[in-house]
């Protein structure tokens, strides 16, 4: 039958051939390409096209071996074929058969090489050709019609499973054997290799679904199992919703979950509730709690069940659950049952002290005189207007958490903070919306102490004498080798709440506890090492400083990162000599920004021979603030000299001075209505508030002068 079909192929093309010549009259012609490959092994995937030259082939077991015919675009073109070769080209006529070639069982790779006219054009197209061996069992491809089976198929493993909806009731697989010559069944019934079986009906949950198959020399059988998981009904939700007394609002409907009610007067104490289920057979239940308590116990669809009010807000949660379980919906219904509405103090004492306005039930702010720093509390009373009336009361202070209800006439502490406190005293009425607050504004005074008992520094020592009213100090140089310096601040008074914090060359501070060191990191040459102490009284501040040289490197055999600036995505690294040559592999530049705890990839370096600089580009660019550490390892650089650089490590801030302030002021601005006073304010009380702006190393009126600047202009329109 093969030959059959190969002889009358080959008919057909030579009529074309006796009846069209001058398609073959082309001479000199760069056309390498074929029309046609005639293919009986298998088909081929993908389908054949001129310019797709690698394909592959499943071959049955039961065929003696790959043959093939081609018919080249140019009929003038010359053709060769190899198998499983590089090497051993046979030469084939225009569409002659190759006849049955050696085939291995397993993959075989079949070439036909084209050489068009002009000798000189030549294109190979490929076939990857698996033939499969006679005991060959196994399924190549499994899959359920309408889902997908899990885990994903492979040949080797035996057991799946999948998932179907309710209302799928039956389902086809569609087998694919390795070997097309080999049988398979379907739960016993005969299937076809690529073809959808017969409609398999479904059972609610699990069912087992086999794939039994068999080698085409009989000798092997294999069975791959799928367990389809028919869902049970997932249809929950609720034909009608009633309630006596009253009625919902809005009208009720199935997919509309939330409803409210008018309110209902105290003496109203239950409300009858009757849910409806849309299908009682489809096996939903249906429960109700009350104001997020237990559920009480299910109710037959249609019956009713009194639910009791409280005084206040009520929310009815109705909850359907289908068959299903994992499927719910909830019907919520917000009833407000009315309560007292009276709220308000007779009297609020406080101690120590006294309130400066005389006390009125209606008079809702107050103030007192400064207390002393040694006062840490005051003791607040408050005595309800009617204890009978079902009020509560209850106090925070500067906007924090409530603390518990107290009785009328209890009294508690209140902590207070150094500076301005704010006491709120909120009276709440049996009616819950109902609420009275009343404010005390009360100022602890804060303590004026600023200085430290003693500056560590290591290694080294501070040249001068230490004393807490002496503020400069400067230190004998230190060595290139000596790349930080530890510097340790003791507070005169750990408990006076003063705080400290530390910068090197007018860079971002670093807060500290009293007696915590931390490490500055020194550039090669001068470093101005700033030590701030700011007293609880947060207007008064003590800056320390100490001077410190550090030696360039003395070392004569290599060279020194001298200095990292970073602008856009740009860093230019700063050698100490000319340079000869960089490498240009990126992988000696590690970049890390520790703020955001990502890397920055390096994606080109850039140097002139005879510069002393390095320009790295990056495919990211960070934030201002954003703390960078470069990392190069040895060898990435060369002078002119002859010197290589050691590893090195870097850290910079991102972002000029202008950038970063700006920056942070817009992460200040909450409320994106631009920048006022308060985002000022809150600037220069954070840690980075007397950052240099203006770069003449030092935080003065002129820098407070750029940040004011900053303020947006406000606009006010005539009456």
């Amino acid at each position: 039958m093969r030959i059959a079909k190969w002889l009358f192929f080959s008919l057909t093309i030579f009529v074309v051939m006796t009846v069209f010549p001058w398609n073959a009259q082309a001479n000199g012609d760069s056309n390498a390409d074929l029309s046609s490959i005639y293919q009986e092994a298998g088909a081929l995937s993908p389908n054949f096209s001129p310019s797709v030259t690698e394909y592959t082939v499943r071959m049955s077991s039961s065929v003696s071996g790959y043959y093939t015919a081609a018919i080249p675009s140019n009929p003038s073109a010359t053709m060769e074929y190899s198998m499983n070769s590089e090497s051993n080209w046979v030469t084939i006529p225009y569409n002659v058969s190759t006849g049955f070639l050696q085939t291995n069982r397993g993959n075989n790779t079949f070439q036909i090489k084209v050489t068009a006219t002009d000798l000189t054009t030549t294109k190979t197209y490929k076939i990857h050709v698996y033939y499969p061996q006679v005991n060959d069992a196994s399924l190549a491809d499994l899959y359920v019609n309408g889902t997908t089976i899990s885990p994903a198929f492979q040949a080797d493993k035996y057991t799946y499973s999948a998932s179907v909806p309710y209302t799928t009731s039956s389902i086809s697989l569609t087998g694919v054997l390795n070997d097309p010559a080999a049988t398979f069944k379907i739960n016993g019934n005969a299937a076809s290799t690529g073809m959808p079986s017969g409609q398999i009906p479904l059972n609610l949950g699990a069912n087992v679904i086999t794939v039994q198959t068999k080698s085409s020399n009989l000798a092997v059988e294999m069975t791959y199992t799928i367990t389809v998981n028919r869902q049970l009904n997932t249809e929950a939700g609720l034909k009608s919703l009633e309630i006596s007394p009253g009625s919902l609002e809005p009208f009720f409907s199935s997919d509309k979950l939330n409803y409210t009610m008018a309110d209902v007067d105290n003496a109203t104490s239950a409300l009858r509730v009757t849910p409806m289920l849309l299908d009682t057979a489809a096996g939903a239940s249906v429960r109700i709690n009350v104001n997020n308590g237990e559920y009480m116990p299910p109710l037959s669809s249609g019956e009713g069940t009194d639910i009791p009010l409280q005084v206040g807000v009520n929310v009815i949660k109705v909850e359907v659950t289908a068959e299903e379980a994992s499927i719910k919906k909830t019907y919520t219904i917000t009833v407000n049952r009315q309560a007292n509405k009276e709220a308000g103090l007779k009297s609020l004492e406080v101690s120590p002290g006294s309130l400066e306005q005389h006390f009125s039930s209606d008079n809702l702010n107050y103030t007192m005189a400064d207390v002393g720093n040694a006062t840490s509390s005051l003791r607040v009373t408050p005595t309800l207007l009617d204890t009978a009336a079902g009020a509560s009361v209850r106090i925070n202070v500067n906007n924090g958490e409530y603390m518990s209800s107290l009785s009328s006439g209890e009294g508690t502490d209140i902590p207070l903070q150094v500076g301005v406190n704010l006491i709120k005293v909120e009276v709440t009425a049996e009616e819950a919306s109902i609420k009275k607050t009343y404010t005390i504004t009360v100022n602890r005074q804060a303590n004026k102490e600023a200085g430290l008992q003693s500056l560590a520094v290591s290694p080294g020592s501070l040249e001068q004498h230490f004393s807490s009213d002496n503020l400069n100090y400067t230190m004998a140089d230190l060595g290139n080798a000596t790349s930080s310096l530890r510097v340790t601040p003791m507070l005169l008074d750990t408990a006076a709440g003063a705080s400290v914090r530390i910068n090197v060359n007018n860079g971002e501070y670093m807060p500290l506890s009293s007696g915590e060191g931390t490490d500055i990191p020194l550039q090669v040459g001068v470093n101005l090492i700033k030590v701030e102490v700011k007293a609880e009284e947060a207007s008064i501040k003590k800056t320390y400083t100490i001077i410190v040289v550090r030696k360039p490197n003395s070392d004569p055999t290599t060279l020194e990162l001298l200095q990292i600036k970073m602008i856009g995505a740009q860093a230019t690294l700063n050698f100490s000599e000319p340079l000869l040559q960089s490498v240009t592999d990126v992988t000696y530049y590690t970049v890390y920004n520790t703020t955001t705890q990502t890397p920055l990839t390096v994606t080109g370096i850039v140097y002139s021979a005879g510069s002393s600089q390095v320009i790295l580009s990056f495919s990211q660019l960070p934030r201002p603030t954003d703390k960078l550490e470069f990392k190069i390892q040895a060898g990435a650089v060369t002078s002119i000299g002859g010197k290589s650089n050691v590893a090195a490590t870097q850290t910079i801030d991102y972002g000029t001075p202008l950038e970063q302030m700006e920056y942070r002021l817009h992460l200040l601005d909450t409320d994106g209505n631009g920048i006022h006073i308060n985002e000022i304010v809150a600037y220069m009380n954070a840690p980075y508030g007397n950052s240099d702006l203006n770069g003449d190393g030092q935080f003065n009126q002129d820098d407070v002068q750029i940040l004011l600047n900053q303020i947006a202009p406000m606009f006010i329109h005539g009456q």
